[in-house]
């Protein structure tokens, strides 16, 4: 006696049967029901491609293997959809041109009066407004005809849970919001760019700073610090790019002219006030000044000779700004800036001078 096994495949299951072979006759001794059921009924196709609808945003699928009303919706779940609504006549429609048609055949819907024989539901809970009997029905023919399929063409039916039909999954519209923070320090890109997605369709982001700033990383429903992501559209997703201010290069230096004993300091840095307290606030700005030797080696600043990218009220808070000859360097203990000017990297401390 040989034995061989045997299997049947589709997109969504494997059905395994075994055929006899007895020595003198050729017979099957037996056949999973279930492969004989799909071979006859000719449940050989594969799932329709996700199709989104442009009047709702929403995704449909046809899927292929016939089944009864509950597996219907317990599959459609599984694929975090669900077993699909008809809440208007353009959406009727769509689904019933685009996915029952082209096959055929009944498909299953999302609607049913099993808590309430005559109240007709849609499992999602949407409001009744719209249906599309065919003639005679809902009859409730043998008093089990509880759930609804397209009958073969786009009127509706009603039938009992043991028939095997194609069930239409939906999904409801993903969306992506995409922010930016600071505003205005920089842009996103979206490809495919579009207002929705089909269940986890792949979406790449691209972040790109503005002048002066840089990515630092994404927020939200993405993360990582690579300017340029992947991300999966397995619901509504929100996702932010981070930028920073980019740290400018000062060019810092300290010129002294004997004629006129000035000494010029291009780029120095010194802290902030408070413009309350005049306490100093840990911040810095960068600023252009110049320094007259009143004594030798002794330095001072020249009243109003501040130079600002912004306006602010420079102060001499007493003491001298003093220069080293063995270091040639000068050292400014003492100067204050009282409101705030452009952060960056200067002069600080001890700087060097040329003489």
């Amino acid at each position: 006696m040989a034995v061989k096994s045997v299997y049947s495949v589709n997109p969504l299951y494997y059905f395994f049967y075994s055929v006899q072979r007895i020595d003198g006759i050729n017979g099957f001794t037996f056949i999973n029901a279930m492969v004989l059921s799909a071979a006859l009924s000719g449940n050989v196709l594969a799932d329709s491609k996700i199709i989104i609808n442009p009047d709702n945003g929403n995704s449909y699928q046809r899927i292929d293997t016939k089944m009864t009303w509950h597996n219907a919706k317990t599959h459609c779940e599984n694929l975090d959809g669900y077993l699909a609504t008809m809440t208007s006549q353009e959406e009727n429609q769509f689904v019933y041109t685009n996915l029952v048609s082209p096959v055929s055949g009944s498909s299953w819907l999302g609607g049913t009066d099993e808590s309430t024989e005559g109240k007709w539901e849609w499992i999602t809970g949407e409001e009744w407004n719209f249906s599309n009997w065919n003639s005679g029905e809902p009859s409730n023919s043998g008093g089990k005809e509880d759930y609804l399929h397209f009958y073969g063409k786009i009127a509706w039916n009603d039938v009992p849970n043991s028939s095997l039909y194609r069930p239409i999954c939906e999904w409801n519209a993903t969306t992506l919001e995409t922010n930016i923070s600071p505003k205005d320090s920089g842009t996103i890109t979206k490809y495919p760019d579009k207002t929705s997605y089909s269940p986890n369709e792949e979406v790449t982001l691209t972040a790109t700073p503005a002048e002066g700033y840089k990515f630092k990383q994404w927020q939200g429903d993405a993360s990582g610090s690579e300017a340029t992501i992947t991300i999966k559209m397995n619901g509504n997703q929100n996702v932010t790019a981070v930028f920073e201010k980019e740290k400018k290069e000062i060019i810092s230096k300290a010129t002294y002219d004997l004629k006129s004993k000035t000494l010029f300091l291009k780029g120095v840095l010194v802290p902030f006030l408070d413009g309350f307290s005049r306490e100093e606030t840990g911040e810095k700005g960068i600023f252009n000044v110049q320094l007259q030797e009143k004594i030798k080696d002794a330095f001072e600043l020249i009243p109003w000779s501040i130079n600002l990218k912004a306006m602010f009220e420079g102060e001499e808070t007493g003491g001298y700004i003093l220069y080293d000859h063995e270091t040639r360097s000068v050292y400014i203990p003492c100067f204050k800036v009282a409101t705030i000017a452009e952060i960056g990297d200067g002069i600080e401390g001890k700087t060097f001078a040329s003489k």
